[in-house]
């Protein structure tokens, strides 16, 4: 009922909207795994301002790998286990310019290995949502179909293998 509910209004969403729900989406699971990851480290504490400070600059850089490679170009039910590398890859990417900023300007003597769990939680989590966003659609628009057919695919290119993958399903 509650899941029915939600798929009602997300379709009803423009494309942009559905983006912007999906960037705030990521930007909320990068906060959490950041705050997941403090809390699991033992060698290293924020205090208030340096975590602001920290999160802060984390969700910018975030925010602008996201959109300037193509996080969201494709919509959430087509994406494969290539999505996931592409999601491990960008936040390497956000990683790697934490790491320089926080050694070139804040100087927060975080030790590597809180980056690299930074990396391997927000991958994590961000890849797996993306996966239940997909698993959601699809199960949302088979029950819209009674009957389903033989479909024949012929020279589509990306879109039709795109295409492929939702009918397999």
């Amino acid at each position: 009922m509650i899941k029915r509910f939600f798929i009602k209004i997300l379709s009803g969403l423009s494309a942009n909207n559905r983006k912007l729900i999906l960037l705030l989406l990521d930007l909320f699971l990068i906060t959490i795994s950041n705050l997941i990851v403090n809390s699991l480290y033992k060698g290293f504490t924020f205090g208030f301002f340096n975590g602001l400070l920290f999160n802060t600059i984390l969700l910018i850089i975030t925010l602008f790998v996201y959109i300037f490679t193509g996080q969201y170009r494709s919509l959430s039910r087509y994406i494969g286990s290539i999505n996931i590398y592409l999601i491990a890859s960008r936040n390497i990417l956000i990683v790697i310019i934490i790491y320089l900023i926080n050694y070139l300007f804040i100087n927060l003597n975080i030790k590597l290995d809180y980056f690299f769990l930074l990396w391997v939680f927000a991958s994590i989590s961000i890849g797996s949502s993306k996966f239940i966003l997909r698993d959601i659609l699809i199960a949302s628009s088979i029950t819209k179909f009674e009957k389903i057919e033989n479909v024949m695919i012929f020279g589509a290119g990306k879109l039709g293998a795109q295409l492929f993958s939702v009918l397999k399903i």
